[in-house]
């Protein structure tokens, strides 16, 4: 079954969910989707619902929501720098939403709740966790360990090896034609092309300027904070694609520093993107979440 569910927010805005009741064999652990990036209840290419469909079909019931100013949900966003928008997440923007759909949940007869989230969903989800008693569990895809600002020079966030790659590519372009036109008539992306030589002779990003002498601490505290409070605390699932620059952040930041506990579970999807855009690595992701939920659960 599967209904609307509508509630407010401790700003009185309407929140509006999805409720998906598994038929039989319903289990008191559920699924809270915390929204993906701006993507809201639905996930990047609606995998929210995938994913819910699945848990549900195992027994474990499934709320999907829109925070305020997202999807159906009432309230706005001011105009503002898309980077600091992510930002304002990545600090806890939607957290209140997230704390108030968990009580939600717990009234549809939900005692044990496991949040699920990616990119900005998942440090909502982090950052939730570690202020809430009834979170038993958390699912993480593509977690952002570093602030996003309109500050940033992004392309600092570039590990050195990558930026080699793909300067390699415009180097094998330098004995064709078209590219000494596209370059000679000012065609080509110069700010890409100096911004890879400016990562290789760099020191990382974190100490780097990004305005005439202004610096900006790139490492988000908060995602520390709040791991530091879920670690032992609950079983925590993090999966990450091999080519999404998160996974590089989230190697150097936490796993070469031996941070992450080792009840933790780590999956890396091969080739995977940022948004696990394609159904092979979602049908992966579909299967390892499931049988996580089913064995802690």
């Amino acid at each position: 079954m599967v209904k609307v569910i509508q509630f407010k927010n401790d700003s009185g805005q309407g929140l509006v969910a999805i409720f998906h009741l598994p038929e039989s064999n319903v289990k008191k652990t559920g699924i809270l989707f915390v929204h993906s990036g701006v993507q809201g209840r639905h996930g990047n290419t609606d995998q929210y619902v995938a994913y819910a469909r699945e848990f549900c079909r195992n027994g474990f019931p499934c709320l999907r929501f829109d925070p305020h100013g997202l999807g159906d949900s009432e309230g706005t966003i001011d105009p503002i720098d898309m980077r600091d928008f992510y930002g304002s997440i990545q600090t806890g923007r939607y957290v209140e939403d997230t704390l108030q759909a968990i009580e939600e949940f717990k009234l549809l007869g939900v005692d044990n709740i496991v949040l699920f989230g990616l990119c900005g969903g998942a440090i909502t989800a982090l950052l939730t966790a570690s202020m809430s008693k009834d979170v038993h569990g958390i699912l993480l895809l593509s977690t952002p360990v570093m602030l996003d600002s309109s500050n940033i020079d992004y392309q600092l966030r570039f590990p050195k090896e990558t930026a080699s790659l793909h300067l390699r590519g415009y180097v094998k372009k330098i004995f064709k034609i078209k590219f000494w036109l596209r370059f000679l008539t000012l065609k080509s992306d110069y700010s890409t092309i100096f911004g890879y030589l400016k990562v290789i002779f760099s020191r990382t990003g974190k100490d780097q300027s990004t305005s005439s002498s202004k610096k900006v601490a790139l490492v988000n505290k908060y995602f520390f904070e709040a791991y530091a409070v879920c670690r032992d605390k609950m079983p925590i699932f993090w999966i990450f694609g091999s080519n999404d620059s998160f996974w590089y952040d989230f190697k150097r930041e936490v796993l070469d520093p031996q941070l992450m506990s080792d009840s933790d579970k780590l999956l890396l999807i091969n080739d995977g993107n940022h948004m696990f855009t394609l159904q092979e690595w979602q049908r992966q992701i579909k299967a390892e979440t499931a049988k996580w939920i089913s064995d802690n659960f």
